[in-house]
């Protein structure tokens, strides 16, 4: 009988394919993280081209719509400008016609051959009237018709005196009264 002696190094050889099977694994896992991160890496990338591009529409609409803000802010100016020179005018058609109302009202309500105004003066809002009447309630009719007139209030009688014109004896008197549009004719 004879004694077989395998001169192979076979635990060297065992491990060596050990460590050769670990060295594979561990390349092949390290390729297969390598391969992800190229993966994540490129999907990435393709999103941030994808935001680029999405950035610059953005850019390129808000420089657009700049333009469209642009002239809508000019026409808003435009249009305030418009409406106060609109109420400018308004105002002046409504001061215009306050003095032809005035003295339209004021010789409606004067008592016909009863009184006569000598003088007629205008501060700020307040009127100076002074002329002869025939007689005390003559005046006093005159004060309540311009009280009951839209266009003035609070007249108020300065003074009263008798005065000889023609041989005739008037009663001369000094007044002041406010005066304003109505208010249905101040809105526009």
């Amino acid at each position: 009988m004879m004694i077989r002696i395998n001169l192979l190094p076979i635990r060297e050889l065992k491990r060596r394919a050990a460590i050769r099977r670990n060295f594979l694994a561990v390349v092949g896992g390290f390729l297969c993280v390598l391969l992800a991160l190229g993966g994540v890496a490129w999907w990435q990338t393709s999103r941030i081209e994808a935001a680029t591009k999405e950035i610059g529409r953005l850019q390129r609409e808000k420089q657009r719509y700049a333009r469209v803000n642009n002239r809508i802010r000019r026409l808003k100016q435009t249009r305030e400008l418009l409406e106060k020179k609109t109420a400018v005018i308004r105002e002046l058609k409504r001061r215009t016609s306050l003095p032809v109302h005035m003295l339209d009202q004021i010789a409606e309500l004067i008592p016909a051959d009863r009184m006569w105004l000598n003088r007629l003066g205008q501060n700020g809002g307040t009127l100076a009237l002074q002329g002869v009447a025939l007689d005390n309630a003559t005046i006093a009719q005159f004060m309540e018709a311009l009280a009951a007139s839209p266009y003035f209030q609070a007249p108020e009688l300065i003074n009263a005196s008798q005065q000889a014109i023609a041989g005739q004896n008037l009663k001369a008197f000094n007044m002041t009264v406010r005066f304003s549009l109505p208010k249905k004719e101040q809105a526009p």
